[in-house]
């Protein structure tokens, strides 16, 4: 009886997920929530127009049992528009820090490419990167993510 609760131990270690103190189980899936700063996202719902807007958002989405929100500003649909480093830092962290200040258990993944965005979506209150350049636009990432020691969930786009 032992053995296999060592066992079943291993196996739950082997599909989770540790952000600071918390280790979350992979094991079953879980839901993650998207709410994007941007206002031409792929999925017009997703967009935010403010913080206490996205705040309402995030609330709605626990409540439907999210365990992350992932914080987009840069959208990478076909054709959008450009968004200097500068604004994408404007349009998430405002909403990374209020989120953490409101709901302190939430998980924070922040959607960026860019190794700047991330430091400070890190400093603000992210503990996931979610990349969908897969280290491939910004070559600051790697050291970024190696810096501050946090999840890093590598995409890649065509």
């Amino acid at each position: 009886m032992q053995i296999s609760n060592v066992e079943n131990t291993k196996n739950r270690l082997d599909y989770s997920l540790r952000t600071g103190d918390k280790l979350i189980d992979l094991s079953t899936p879980i839901v993650m929530g998207i709410v994007n700063t941007t206002p031409d996202s792929f999925y017009n719902k997703s967009r935010s127009k403010s913080v206490a807007s996205s705040l309402k958002t995030v609330e709605e989405m626990i409540s439907e049992g999210v365990t992350i929100v992932d914080i987009g500003g840069y959208s990478s649909r076909p054709g959008a528009d450009n968004v200097s480093i500068s604004e994408e830092i404007e349009r998430t962290t405002p909403l990374i820090t209020q989120i953490r200040k409101e709901f302190p258990e939430l998980i924070i993944s922040l959607d960026t490419f860019r190794g700047e965005v991330a430091k400070e979506g890190i400093e603000s209150g992210a503990q996931v990167i979610n990349d969908i350049s897969g280290f491939e636009i910004d070559s600051s990432m790697l050291s970024t993510i190696a810096h501050y020691k946090i999840p890093y969930v590598l995409m890649h786009m065509r």
